[in-house]
C-alpha cells in the first residue's frame, strides 16, 4: 500500500533516515521523489550511495531531486 505524504512527513520529522532509503527500495516513483528531497533536507552521509544511484535513472524528476539532495 503506497505511502501518503504526511507518513512521509512524519518520518522526516522523526529524522527516520532508515525508512526514508527504505523508500528509495521499494516505493513508487512519487514516494521516491519525496524522500530523496526529504534526504537532502535531512543532509543524512547515509544517503549519498544510493542517491547517485538515482544520477542515472530515466525519470528526469528524480534525476533532479537526486542532484539537489547530493548538492546539500
Amino acid at each position: 500500500m503506497p505511502l501518503d505524504y504526511t507518513d512521509l512527513r512524519e518520518m522526516k520529522k522523526r529524522q527516520d533516515i532508515e525508512g526514508l532509503l527504505n523508500i528509495l527500495e521499494t516505493g513508487d516513483m512519487k514516494e521516491c521523489r519525496e524522500a530523496i528531497r526529504m534526504l537532502g533536507e535531512l543532509r543524512t552521509r547515509k544517503a549519498i550511495s544510493p542517491l547517485i544511484g538515482f544520477l542515472e535513472t530515466d525519470d528526469v524528476q528524480i534525476r533532479s531531486n537526486a542532484a539537489w539532495a547530493l548538492a546539500k
